[in-house]
């Protein structure tokens, strides 16, 4: 049992590190431009602008194919035995379709799942894209561009529960139950997924923690994470 209370601590490490990327760009619209992140002296405030054209997504719907692992988030590792609760309130600033900011749970570049808010056709929209080797996309009208996120992991188990409430409130709602695994059942035997994994290898560690993306051009995304 171990706390993550602050984003100085040496449990986090980045998980594609905004920074390393060394694209000089001011307008944005390079791929890989504009990343950085500054956390503040007690580490108590991470703030956050994620580079241009990186995301999070994986086969679903867009032709050409689309597969995209080169988001950014700041990631505690948690064994798979865990029980854990992930709590993180947030702010940030969208300014191109799809800027999004909140917390990335990860196994793989096959599995994952992202929950935040997304700014979709001029609104924010209160966003979860679960992906086992298919990413899918759920979302709902939100107030604001920003939110306190509570993402349980249950014991021992694939399963997880978002849940999202406004900054400053304990009324959370439920947004999201889903499954997510590296292994997967067929005929009551298990196997891994992801492709070209071996079979019957145990199931991944979790890593999980604050991100942010800008899909598309960085024209000046910045989320600001607290608690």
């Amino acid at each position: 049992m171990f706390t993550v209370s602050n984003f100085k601590d040496s449990k986090l490490s980045w998980l594609n590190d905004p920074t390393s990327y060394n694209v000089e760009d001011t307008t944005g619209s390079i791929e890989g431009s504009g990343g950085h992140f500054d956390i503040n002296q007690d580490g108590s405030e991470l703030k956050f602008s994620p580079p241009a054209f990186k995301d999070f997504w994986c086969r679903t719907f867009y032709e050409p194919l689309l597969i995209k692992t080169d988001g950014s988030g700041l990631l505690c590792t948690i064994p798979n035995e865990f029980e854990a609760t992930i709590k993180v309130d947030f702010s940030y600033i969208p300014i191109s379709q799809f800027d999004q900011a909140g917390l990335l749970l990860y196994l793989n570049d096959s599995h994952w799942l992202k929950c935040g808010i997304e700014y979709c056709d001029g609104s924010p929209r209160m966003s979860v894209v679960c992906c086992n080797e298919f990413s899918d996309w759920s979302t709902q009208p939100w107030a604001s561009c920003g939110a306190r996120l509570r993402v349980h992991k249950i014991h021992q188990s694939s399963s997880l529960v978002v849940e999202a409430a406004p900054l400053n409130s304990e009324s959370y709602q439920v947004i999201r139950i889903a499954h997510l695994s590296t292994v997967s059942t067929v005929n009551g035997e298990s196997q891994s997924g992801g492709g070209s994994e071996a079979v019957n290898q145990p199931e991944k560690p979790w890593r999980i923690g604050p991100f942010a993306a800008c899909p598309t051009k960085q024209q000046g995304c910045v989320a600001t994470f607290t608690s």
